[in-house]
């Protein structure tokens, strides 16, 4: 159940990052306050013209974070394994998205509403693979 909460916590997050409004790029404007513009996290524009490539990042490692998910769940209707889970890169996969996430805002100050969502999308994944049944605990300890 958790591998299906969290493909769907996945797929929401990679359809958010389609939309033109994820990665706001800043441009000098020598009359005023600096112009910007939104782009999406597939859009080359930040890592050509500002060196952010921390989206682009994010977008390809949520997608290899996604394909293992499926994987994991065809596994498990296939076999009809209960057990079958993604992997421990997945932690480190989803680790690097929350940390690209976090670089791009501190460092490109490349905050918007649609790249916090994405962000809580990947924590809750992120925390829901730590979780386990006190069955799972007890078995391991």
């Amino acid at each position: 159940m958790k591998n299906i909460i969290s493909a769907c916590c996945m797929s929401i997050s990679i359809s958010l990052m389609t939309l033109p409004y994820g990665v706001p790029t800043y441009w000098l404007n020598p009359d005023g306050p600096p112009y910007v513009f939104y782009y999406s996290y597939f859009s080359d524009v930040p890592p050509l013209a500002g060196l952010n490539f921390f989206p682009i990042i994010t977008a390809l490692i949520s997608i290899g974070v996604l394909i293992r998910f499926l994987i994991s769940i065809i596994i498990n209707i296939v076999k009809q394994d209960k057990r079958s889970k993604p992997g421990k890169p997945t932690y480190v996969f989803l680790g690097t998205c929350l940390g690209a996430s976090l670089l791009s805002w501190l460092l490109f100050a490349a905050l918007s509403f649609i790249s916090v969502v994405i962000f809580l999308l990947h924590a809750t994944v992120f925390i829901l693979q730590f979780v386990r049944k006190k069955s799972d605990a007890i078995l391991i300890n």
